[in-house]
């Protein structure tokens, strides 16, 4: 049975699942990942932002689990395709980071697998 503190704990694990992905990127395709550093660092950034708005509106670590970080999810994978791939990367990053802002805001309670700001519970906005 899932509970919104299990999903929470999903949710860290997922972080430092990526965080292991981002290493292992690192140590296959350093001259890309280096070359693209900006980006890189905007994701982290971005990913760090859902972080302390979920802290600072909820006191809680973000498990949104939307449909769109799903895809990102997958998105992130995709490595060891040239900096194409890291450019679609960021750009999924930040909209499926600021549809969790955006979520975040709207909500009258801590999220939890919300799959889309437009399927939002009418009762918790």
């Amino acid at each position: 049975m899932a509970t919104p503190a299990l999903r929470r704990y999903d949710s860290i694990t997922n972080v430092i699942y990526y965080l292991f992905i981002l290493v292992v990127a690192w140590w296959m395709c350093k001259p890309v990942l280096a070359q693209n550093w900006i980006l890189i660092a905007l994701i982290l950034a971005s990913e760090a932002v859902v972080i302390l708005v979920s802290y600072v509106r909820f006191g809680k670590y973000p498990a949104t689990h939307s449909y769109l970080a799903k895809f990102y999810g997958v998105c992130l994978l995709v490595f060891n395709a040239g900096s194409w791939a890291i450019i679609e990367l960021t750009i999924v990053a930040l909209v499926t980071n600021l549809e969790i802002i955006a979520i975040h805001f709207l909500m009258s309670t801590p999220p939890v697998d919300v799959k889309s700001i437009f399927a939002m519970p009418k009762r918790q906005r």
